[in-house]
């Protein structure tokens, strides 16, 4: 037993020394292997090193030659300014006038002389040229010529104002009540008298101011535009008030305290008269008595035989219609469409007034052409939806009493053109505001209300806060949503909004118009987001990759000439349901976003077939084809 134990025992001691001698073996082998690669890494640790001290050497050497560079580039600059002022010793420049930039003319007391500061051409400072001949002709006015520059007449026979009255004689005047009754039958007219009146012209002119309660507000300006045609004289002017402009006082005021009369280039007033006075205008309708048409034939009819016509129903037709005698159209809340094509809505020849007596818009489809001597007056929220120039023409165009969103006019031959207060004229081309009409001038030219000018993210957040008209006039960045309860109107002015950071542009108002621009939203969001009784979409790209580029909560929107890259989302998740109308040359593109969806129970009508655009999201809808090539999409 012993022996065995032993034997055993020999046996286990031999196994873990050949166990012992093949684990030595083992590393052995390992070392061998291991060996060429620690010496490559210690050869390129060395090789780091060495190229860690040309980089430092270099960075150094950068430095110096950069701080030798500046220290070069100021030593220029010194000689060039030294090399300037030397030669503006030994040399003088012949300067010349920029023709685009008119001379500051500065004239003696006595107008003895007259000096030209002008912009030189050549050395971009100003330069002074005085005058070498003065002249004077029999009204007493100076006329300084020039070498360089054209010659400028100073008018030294300015006109002067001694009194003001109005035509207290009229039929319209009840002394005992102090009321003036103003109609077309019996105009408030003002009477000016002083010296020189006859000087009054589109450069020298009057404006009148009317005080209502202590404060004087600017009223009109005093000139012969063919509109107003005041009576001018040497020591009278008669001037009478436009019915609409009156109608616009009577409707804020009802009566005013004081007239006075101002120099329109400087602003001065030059004379006032105290003048506690009612105004009230007769309204047209208790005067005179309206035919209702409801028909293209009965309006054909109408033209020829009344003065006063309304209309009792839309109506359209495929011809347009000449007014060759003065007519007064009531449009009363319905549109009027002409599609024939190469037809306008009228072609006037005499004097027409359009006018709007209901609250809601009405609309006209084709353009107005105006004939020589022939005059339009359009008086309240009237829309002329033309595809090309909504007016135009030779003749004159009056909207002092027009109280509507905008109107398209190209003014190339027209013979004058007045707005209302408040509104101005806006270029096409670029949406910038025309502060200086001038019917010779060639313009294609919106009227529309005076707009808050917007360029910053900050100024946006601000005149959403207030509402009403918004002018953009520069490209603007947001990282947080917009959001305005107030009814607005928001012309992007053919620049972009952009929305970052999920956040979008929120409209919950009763009335809102958004056009002429592009919305793009970033994020998971909708680029327009709307919770708007009356919505006009016009105009505008909106950009919503990832989610809906239009979501309409509730109301009705109406989307015009646009682009929707993106969704459209219709619900009544709020109140009412939301109908959403795209019917005019409108682009939906869904890619990859949720495509058109209908929530609960909305609305979308469309002019082209949205079968293959229907979204997942809430209820997709169900798409029925209508009678008149319309598609509805709503759920069952």
């Amino acid at each position: 037993m012993k022996k065995t134990v032993k034997l055993l025992a020999v046996m286990i001691c031999l196994f873990l020394a050949i166990s012992l001698a093949s684990c030595v073996n083992i590393d052995e082998k390992v070392n061998e292997a291991t060996a060429p690669l620690n010496d490559k890494i210690t050869s390129l640790n060395g090789q780091i090193a060495e190229l860690q001290g040309k980089l430092d050497a270099l960075e150094g050497e950068n430095e110096a030659l950069e701080a030798e560079k500046a220290a070069l580039a100021a030593e220029k600059e010194a000689l060039e300014k030294e090399l300037a002022e030397l030669k503006a010793e030994v040399e003088v420049c012949d300067h010349l006038w920029i023709g685009e930039v008119d001379p500051e003319y500065t004239w003696a007391d006595d107008f003895s002389s007259c000096t030209a500061t002008f912009l030189c051409i050549e050395c971009g400072e100003y330069a002074e040229e005085i005058a070498y001949q003065i002249d004077e002709d029999a009204k007493g006015n100076y006329i300084a010529y020039f070498d360089k520059v054209p010659s400028c007449e100073h008018l030294t026979a300015l006109p002067t104002v001694t009194g003001i009255s109005f035509n207290s004689d009229s039929a319209g005047y009840d002394a005992e009540t102090n009321t003036f009754i103003a109609n077309e039958t019996n105009p408030f007219i003002l009477t000016v008298f002083g010296e020189n009146l006859s000087s009054v012209s589109e450069k020298y002119d009057f404006m009148i101011y009317l005080n209502i309660e202590g404060t004087w507000y600017i009223f009109d300006r005093i000139f012969n535009t063919g509109l107003h045609s005041p009576v001018i004289e040497e020591e009278k002017i008669e001037y009478q008030f436009d019915l609409g402009r009156v109608q616009l006082l009577v409707d804020s005021y009802g009566s005013i305290n004081g007239i006075g009369l101002g120099d329109a280039e400087t602003g001065a007033m030059i004379d006032s008269a105290i003048l506690d006075l009612n105004l009230v205008v007769n309204d047209a309708e208790d005067e005179v008595e309206f035919l209702t048409v409801t028909t293209a034939d009965e309006l054909l009819a109408a033209f020829n035989s009344y003065d006063y016509i309304r209309l009792g129903a839309d109506i359209e037709s495929v011809k347009g219609f000449d007014v060759t005698e003065s007519v007064t159209l009531d449009l009363a809340g319905y549109d009027l469409r002409v599609t024939g094509n190469g037809q306008a809505t009228f072609w006037t020849y005499q004097e027409m007034t359009i006018i709007n007596s209901s609250e809601e818009t009405s609309k006209m489809y084709r353009e107005i052409y105006m004939y020589s001597d022939s005059t339009l007056k359009i008086s309240g929220n009237v829309s002329i939806e033309a595809s090309y120039h909504s007016i135009n023409g030779d003749g004159f165009i009056d909207l002092t009493g027009y109280t509507g969103e905008e109107l398209y006019i190209y003014t190339e031959r027209l013979s004058g053109l007045v707005i209302p207060e408040g509104y101005a004229f806006y270029e096409t081309f670029n949406e910038r505001r025309v502060d200086n009409y001038k019917a010779d001038d060639i313009y294609e030219v919106y009227v529309r209300p005076l707009a808050t000018e917007v360029a910053t993210a900050e100024e946006l957040i601000i005149a959403l806060e207030n509402g009403g008209h918004i002018l953009f006039t520069d490209n603007i960045t947001v990282d947080t949503s917009l959001y305005t309860s107030e009814d607005v109107s928001i012309n992007l002015g053919g620049y972009s909004l952009t929305i970052t950071n999920d956040s979008d542009l929120g409209l919950h108002s009763e009335n809102a118009v958004v056009k002429n621009g592009t919305i793009e939203v970033f994020g998971n969001n909708a680029a327009l987001k709307t919770y708007v009784d009356n919505l006009l979409v016009d105009r505008c790209t909106l950009i919503s990759r990832e989610y809906i580029a239009l979501y309409c909560c509730d109301g009705v929107t109406t989307v015009k000439r646009s682009r929707l890259i993106g969704g459209v989302n219709a619900s009544n998740s709020y109140t009412d349901v939301a109908t959403v109308y795209m019917l005019d040359n409108n682009i939906l593109e869904v890619g990859d976003s949720m495509g058109i969806c209908i929530s609960q129970n909305g609305i979308l009508i469309t002019s082209f077939d949205p079968t293959d655009m229907l979204g997942e999201y809430y209820n997709d809808g169900v798409v029925t084809t209508n009678d008149d090539g319309t598609f509805t999409v709503k759920v069952n």
